[in-house]
C-alpha cells in the first residue's frame, strides 16, 4: 500500500513539473510570434497596427510604407505613383508595402487619430533610412516632406483632396454652395451657367501645355455633345507673368464674355501671351488699345484674379495646369481632372462628366 501511495505522489510531481514547464514554452512561442509573426503586429507598436514592431533590431533599415486608399473611388489609386516612388528613392523599393483600405473600421480610427481627412495617403514607418544614393538627393530628399504624426510614423503629404468622410452615397467630393456660387459669379462661361453640369477649366496663357490642350480642339469636340448638359467655365491660375490676366479681364469689361473667349482662342493658336502681343491680339478683335492699356496699368482685376488662383488652391488642391473641375449644379458633387493626354484626348472628360450627372 506505501509502494503504491509513493507512485501516486511522484506522478502528481511529475504533471505538476510537465504543466509549469508547458506554460513557460508557450509563453516563451508567444513572445516570438508578437515580435516576429506572420502578418500579426504586437501590441508593442506605437501605432497600434500600422507600424513595425517596436522591438525591432535597430542595426537593420526597417521601412514599412502603407497605402490607405479607398476602393470605392477610382481617384484615390496610387500604383502608379508608389512606382514612381521606389524608382526614385532606393529604400521604399526595398521596403514593405502594405495596402490599406478606408471600408475597414479600424483604418478610419487610425485615420481620425492621426488628424489625415484626404485620401490617398502614404505613412512611412520610420524616417531612419538612407536617401543618400537616391538621384537628386540635394533638392529632392523625401524626407523633407515627411511629417512626424502622433502615432510616431511619417505622413507624406501628395495634395490629395478626396475626403472620404465627406464624400457622397458616389463617393465623390462635396463642394461648399457657397463657393460653387462665387464660381458662378466672378466666371466667363461660354454657354450660360444654368446647366446640371458646370465645367471649371483654370489655365495659363504662357503654359504650353494649356496650349496644346485647347490646339487639340477637344473642348469644342466635348461641348458639342454636351452643350444642352454642361456649362463651360474658365478661371486664371497664376504661373508666371500677371498682365496676360489682366488684358483678359480688361477685353472682357471691354466687349463682354465672347471676346474674352475669343482672345483666348488667339493667343493659344498663335503663342502670344507677353503684354504687347497679347495687345496686338485684343486689338485686332476690335478693342480700344488706349482704354485696354489703361485697365492693364491701374490693376483692376489683380484682386479677382488672385481670388480664382487662391480657390483653386485651397477649395480643389490643384497646383498645376492645365486642370478641370466637373462639378453637379443639383448635388454640388465634383471630380477633378489634372492635365491633358493627347493619347487619349476627349474621353476623360467625357467620362467625368458622366461620372458626376
Amino acid at each position: 500500500m506505501k509502494k503504491n501511495n509513493k507512485i501516486i505522489i511522484f506522478c502528481v510531481i511529475f504533471c505538476i513539473v510537465l504543466a509549469i514547464l508547458l506554460f513557460f514554452v508557450f509563453q516563451k512561442n508567444k513572445k516570438i510570434v508578437n515580435q516576429t509573426g506572420s502578418g500579426s503586429i504586437s501590441k508593442t507598436t506605437l501605432s497600434g497596427w500600422l507600424a513595425v514592431d517596436s522591438q525591432k533590431d535597430n542595426s537593420k533599415n526597417w521601412l514599412v510604407v502603407t497605402v490607405i486608399e479607398d476602393k470605392r473611388n477610382p481617384d484615390a489609386k496610387l500604383g502608379h505613383y508608389i512606382n514612381n516612388l521606389k524608382a526614385q528613392v532606393k529604400a521604399v523599393a526595398e521596403a514593405q508595402i502594405k495596402n490599406l483600405d478606408f471600408s475597414d473600421a479600424s483604418v478610419k480610427e487610425y485615420l481620425q487619430k492621426n488628424n489625415i481627412t484626404t485620401l490617398p495617403a502614404i505613412v512611412f514607418s520610420t524616417i531612419d533610412f538612407d536617401t543618400s544614393n537616391d538621384a537628386n538627393v540635394d533638392w529632392m530628399d523625401i524626407k523633407k516632406f515627411l511629417t512626424q504624426m502622433s502615432s510616431w510614423e511619417y505622413f507624406l503629404d501628395i495634395w490629395a483632396d478626396y475626403n472620404p468622410f465627406t464624400a457622397s452615397d458616389r463617393w465623390l467630393p462635396i463642394l461648399d454652395k457657397s463657393i460653387l456660387e462665387a464660381i458662378k459669379k466672378d466666371s466667363f462661361f461660354e454657354n450660360g451657367n444654368d446647366k446640371k453640369v458646370i465645367w471649371l477649366e483654370y489655365s495659363d496663357l504662357s503654359c504650353a501645355y494649356c496650349k496644346a490642350f485647347h490646339n487639340s480642339w477637344v473642348i469644342t469636340e466635348v461641348l458639342k455633345k454636351y452643350w444642352n448638359e454642361v456649362s463651360k467655365a474658365y478661371n486664371h491660375y497664376i504661373v508666371h507673368d500677371w498682365k496676360h490676366f489682366e488684358i483678359l479681364e480688361c477685353m472682357a469689361e471691354q466687349k463682354w464674355e465672347k471676346w474674352f473667349f475669343s482672345l483666348i482662342e488667339n493667343s493659344f493658336k498663335n503663342s502670344a501671351h507677353e503684354e504687347a502681343s497679347l495687345i496686338a491680339e485684343a486689338v485686332k478683335l476690335w478693342a480700344d488699345k488706349s482704354k485696354l492699356e489703361k485697365c492693364v496699368l491701374d490693376w483692376t482685376y489683380r484682386k479677382k484674379v488672385e481670388d480664382q488662383t487662391n480657390r483653386w488652391l485651397k477649395s480643389f488642391n490643384i497646383t498645376s495646369t492645365p486642370s478641370s473641375v466637373f462639378i453637379n449644379a443639383e448635388t454640388w458633387e465634383y471630380r477633378v481632372l489634372r492635365g491633358y493626354s493627347e493619347d487619349n484626348s476627349s474621353l476623360p472628360f467625357m467620362d467625368s462628366i458622366e461620372i458626376v450627372k
